[in-house]
């Protein structure tokens, strides 16, 4: 039956000492003692087995390296179970190398503690990162250190329990109405000829309108095709969407959606298909909203060139608004309005309506005294 025992070490830490064929291990488990209970326990299971094997003396920047390789999704005969997406590996990729490997790189994988993270942190807050940017560092180490946990290089993962910031909610803007006019106004006359029409070409003025229309999202539009829209039961189906050059299908169920087609988002694809029929683009697989040479429109380009000028044009390049705050402002006017919460959740594509309720929560309270006026449940003449 093999032995051992628990020391707590001035620094505050706990380590234990177990023996294997007589011989005294050491291992720094961290500030938690209940961490130190359950190692012990393991490394004990570990010895009467014979699984037990010296802690891994590879740093985390060789891991990591040979991690982002098992995970590449461009990886040649790599397994599905293993891979990630190709825009989640990039993010992950940019994160460990740019912010982790410079700082604990040189560590050992098995001497990396909680306190080594929480340390990370800090010093990302310190440096001024967003919560989200914070976050998004430390998931990727939490993913890798979870896999060494369950290859058996790690007994427990020191990043499961890090003092993360918390989440932050969605923030977006709702442009009012009048600038909303402004910029569509600015779009109008920032629009080119169209030489096959001998008239404005409106491309980005339609691609305004059934933004703010729908709610979609820029890639969602981006990826919109003509058999996607369904003009008997006025419906635009949507089921995939771009992502860093990437095509794809919603990762969510929700995000797979049907959204209903407004009048005002109906004439503007009325006048989009005559363009698209004019220029031999008027077909099932054919891109609603496509480049002069019929690719998808690049999200750089569009900012650059026609919606930053768009928004110094009207006058409105203080405010900082950006083409999803369209979508922000479809779905709080459909709140507004008094829209069935489940129809906005279905709109915005949300998984849950406590998301929506949560995001538009100021615009139901606004509902809610509107009622408190018109409404009464118990009125004066109704009690004996």
């Amino acid at each position: 039956m093999a032995r051992g025992s628990i020391v707590k070490r001035p620094s505050g830490n706990y380590a234990i000492v177990h023996y294997v064929n007589g011989k005294q291990k050491w291992e720094t488990i961290g500030p938690s003692r209940r961490e130190a209970e359950r190692a012990l326990t393991a490394r004990k299971r570990e010895v009467d087995t014979g699984t037990w094997r010296e802690p891994s003396s590879e740093t985390l920047a060789a891991y990591a390296e040979r991690w982002l390789e098992r995970r590449n999704p461009a990886r040649v005969g790599g397994t599905g179970r293993t891979r990630l997406a190709p825009s989640t590996f990039e993010g992950y990729r940019l994160n460990l190398r740019r912010h982790v490997v410079p700082r604990l790189g040189t560590r050992t994988l098995s001497s990396l503690r909680t306190e080594d993270v929480d340390r990370l942190i800090a010093e990302l807050e310190a440096e001024g990162k967003a919560p989200g940017t914070v976050r998004n560092v430390v998931v990727p180490l939490r993913k890798m250190l979870a896999d060494a946990v369950r290859q058996g290089l790690l007994l427990a993962n020191p990043a499961a329990r890090a003092d993360l910031p918390p989440a932050q909610d969605f923030a977006g803007k709702e442009i009012p109405a009048a600038q909303t006019d402004a910029i569509r106004s600015a779009l109008l006359d920032l629009a080119p000829s169209d030489p096959l029409r001998n008239e404005l070409d409106l491309l980005y003025v339609h691609l305004f309108d059934i933004a703010l229309g729908t709610g979609l999202r820029l890639g969602e539009l981006r990826a919109l095709r003509w058999q996607d829209i369904d003009r008997e039961r006025r419906l635009i189906r949507v089921e995939r969407a771009y992502s860093r050059q990437q095509l794809r299908r919603s990762k969510t169920e929700s995000g797979v959606r049907s959204v209903p087609l407004f009048p005002s988002v109906e004439a503007a694809l009325r006048e989009l298909a005559a363009r698209a029929f004019e220029r031999g683009r008027y077909a099932p697989e054919e891109l609603v909203f496509a480049s002069m040479r019929g690719t998808p429109l690049q999200p750089s380009n569009f900012r650059q060139r026609v919606w930053d000028p768009a928004l110094q044009l009207a006058g409105l390049d203080g405010e900082s608004y950006r083409f999803h705050d369209l979508r922000h402002t479809c779905v709080s006017r459909l709140v507004g309005a008094g829209a069935d919460i489940k129809l906005v959740q279905a709109v915005a594509g949300h998984a849950n309506p406590l998301i929506t309720l949560k995001r538009y929560s100021h615009l139901l309270d606004a509902r809610v005294t509107e009622a408190a006026a018109r409404f009464d449940p118990a009125p004066p003449a109704s009690r004996v």
